[in-house]
Parts: C-alpha cells; structure tokens; sequence
C-alpha cells in the first residue's frame, strides 16, 4: 500500500511539474540548490540515483503509459537507461520515440523533480550493455543467459524542466541539456 501511496504521489507531483519548474543544479546529495548553474549530466545522475527510482513516460496509441526504472547512467556524454526488447516499453518507445522520465526529490526535505524529455535511440551491442552491466550488477544478474534482449536507450536529445514547489508556491526553467 506505501508503494502505491508514493506512486500516486509521485504522479501526482509529475503532473505538477508539467506546468511548473526551478533554476535549480542537483548536487550530489540529491537535492537541488537555488543556483543558476547549468545542469550537468553528473548533477542529473546523482539527483536521480540519490532518489533511487524514475519514471519513465510514453505512449502507446493515444494511451501514455508510465512506469518506475532503476537503472540511469551517461555513456559517451549521453543519459541512458535500459530495457529488453520484449516489453511493452520498448515497442511503444520504437513507435514513438520520444519519452520523458521524472524523478522528485526527498519529499522530508524538499520538493524538486527533474524531468527529462527527449528522442531516443537503441544499442543492443555487447560492448554497451557490458557498459550498463558493469554499473549496474543487477542488471547483468536479471538477463544472465538472456543478453540478447537487452537493449541500452540512449537519449540522443535531452532538455530539462527542474522544479521546485514550495509553500510560497512553484518555480521552473526548461533548457535543453543536449
């Protein structure tokens, strides 16, 4: 029942951040400062991975369709998250390719989301899923003997809404990471 309370939350704060944001720069422990710092992917890996989980975002017919991931990282200077190409996602994001995934901060300490949203692309080569195994052993342990459907989506545009809402109401800045 608490996950399905965070979630709804959490959709509930992605909603939000749709028509709102901040000036904001993750630091590395996870919440966003009141700079006007450019955001870097770093600043974005650390936000996300301090929060554990995302959202991802996409639509399948006129349906959008979210779901939670676990697994963000940069290759070659590009965000990257992963899959198997017999999901849903991954058919739904091959029709449309553009997606976007949210993350929200500590709600004890602060309310900020990051969301990104972009046009991706696929690699299912064994030299970058190894990339992905390596940073995320579990990965590797859920497709061991099943390497083959494992797909690496790379964002190949990104901009980014940062949001702060507070008591004193909601600030945002959208811009385009790369």
């Amino acid at each position: 029942m608490k996950r399905i309370l965070v979630f709804i939350f959490v959709l509930f704060g992605c909603f939000f951040a749709f028509a709102s944001g901040n000036k904001d720069t993750p630091q590395n422990d996870g919440n966003l400062t009141e700079t006007r710092d450019i955001i870097d992917i770093k600043g974005i890996l650390d936000f996300v991975k301090s929060n554990q989980l995302f959202f991802i975002a996409t639509v399948e017919g006129d349906q959008p369709r979210v779901r939670p991931f676990g697994a963000l990282m940069e290759i070659d200077g590009r965000l990257a998250f992963c899959t198997n190409d017999q999901k849903d996602v991954f058919r739904q994001m091959q029709a449309t390719n553009k997606v976007e995934i949210c993350s929200m901060g500590n709600m004890e300490k602060d309310m900020r989301v990051i969301r990104i949203f972009g046009e991706v692309s696929f690699d299912k080569s064994a030299e970058t899923r190894n990339k992905f195994f390596a940073e995320f052993p579990f990965t590797a342990q859920q497709y061991k003997g099943r390497e083959n459907i494992f797909v690496v989506c790379f964002f190949e545009t990104a901009s980014i809404t940062t949001t702060l809402m507070s008591g004193d109401g909601e600030t945002k800045e959208t811009r385009v990471l790369y």
